[in-house]
């Protein structure tokens, strides 16, 4: 049985539908993200198992209790929000202690609760500085350690790590993560940055509108999306016209450039029309007049560990990464072909949904 229960929650604002009936199951100690653009309803959602919002219809369930009509300051769940939210007049170890205190907790069981918490985030010795006197980094872990210092059930993570520079993210990602497997909380992550959410998650819950899109692990959601949209959103993405000529089962025969290809499908493919879904790494670039697709190559991008390449080809522009293994021999304006293995794409519905 699930640990987190999400059942039917809506939440409209007037007329305007913020979160539509939404259905997830989270297993104790799970890390999941929350996974969409700007307005999809993720923080919503987030608000109402913290218990800021009321659903407007539905249930929250964890461990077995019905939690949807019981007070925030009752539900044991620790937030972390984008704008860290610490008490600037306060030290570290007394924005720590803030929770306990809330919860009456006797001055021995918050001296050794406030020492773990924040040994556990490495700030032992900045205990006694000021929000002011601490970095970025600093700043998100004292409140990563206000939120744990409690033992919540739930640990919620509101765009936590927004407002840190890319090096640092990346460090506090590992970090962030390593904490929450040695505690074992159960973790629900708001965030739109995919490779955040890919870097973290067990599982990546994607919204749009409001709606859950697709649940899966990580890598399962990357290869192999649910539609146009997940595969856009979820990394860079190829799409290419073709003509569906026959589908079997999970495979089907495609028809582009004059050629016939079989590749794998998703159940709901119906049209005669549909997008080819090919991600940039899975795409080679090969010699003029050898390829699936031709094409001219219009820039040429160095990001350290691999190459960029746009490609403009009669079916429109592709990306391509190439790992960075040598200076390559190729060079803007020069003329490649595009080969990728069948297994490696992905039929979807022309539409979005």
């Amino acid at each position: 049985m699930s640990f987190l229960n999400l059942q039917e929650i809506s939440k409209s604002f007037g007329g305007f539908v913020a979160v539509d009936q939404f259905n997830l199951e989270v297993d104790k100690g799970e890390f999941v993200s929350l996974l969409g653009p700007s307005g999809c309803g993720k923080t919503t959602t987030l608000q109402m198992i913290a218990g800021f919002l009321d659903p407007s219809h539905g249930q929250i369930m964890v461990g077995g209790e019905d939690l949807t009509a019981r007070p925030a300051n009752q539900r044991n769940i620790g937030i972390v929000f984008q704008s860290y939210a610490l008490f600037p007049h306060l030290t570290a170890a007394q924005n720590v202690a803030f929770g306990l205190e809330m919860r009456k907790a006797t001055q021995g069981e918050r001296q050794e609760k406030i020492d773990r918490a924040l040994d556990l985030v490495h700030l032992s010795a900045f205990r006694d500085r000021y929000p002011k006197q601490l970095s970025g980094g600093q700043q998100q872990r004292v409140a990563l350690a206000r939120a744990i210092v409690i033992e919540p059930t739930i640990l919620l993570l509101d765009e936590p790590m927004s407002n840190l520079d890319a090096k640092l993210r990346e460090d506090m990602q590992l970090e962030l993560r390593s904490i929450q497997e040695k505690l074992g909380i159960t973790t629900i992550l708001v965030t739109h940055d995919q490779n955040e959410a890919m870097a973290l998650s067990d599982r990546i819950a994607v919204m749009n509108e409001g709606r859950i899109v697709q649940v899966g692990k990580p890598h399962e959601i990357y290869e192999d999306p649910a539609n146009v949209f997940v595969s856009s959103f979820l990394g860079k993405n190829n799409l290419l016209a073709v003509e569906v000529e026959d589908i079997s089962g999970s495979k089907a025969s495609v028809r582009f450039n004059g050629q016939s290809l079989t590749v794998p499908c998703r159940e709901g493919v119906t049209n005669k029309e549909a997008w080819l879904s090919i991600r940039p790494e899975k795409v080679q670039l090969t010699d003029k007049g050898s390829g699936l697709l031709e094409g001219q190559i219009k820039t040429r991008v160095f990001f350290g560990n691999h190459w960029l390449y746009q490609i403009e080809t009669a079916s429109g522009e592709f990306l391509v990464y190439s790992q960075n293994t040598a200076v390559p021999n190729t060079a803007p304006r020069d003329a490649v072909g595009l080969n990728w293995q069948a297994d490696d794409a992905r039929l979807l519905n022309m539409d979005a949904s």
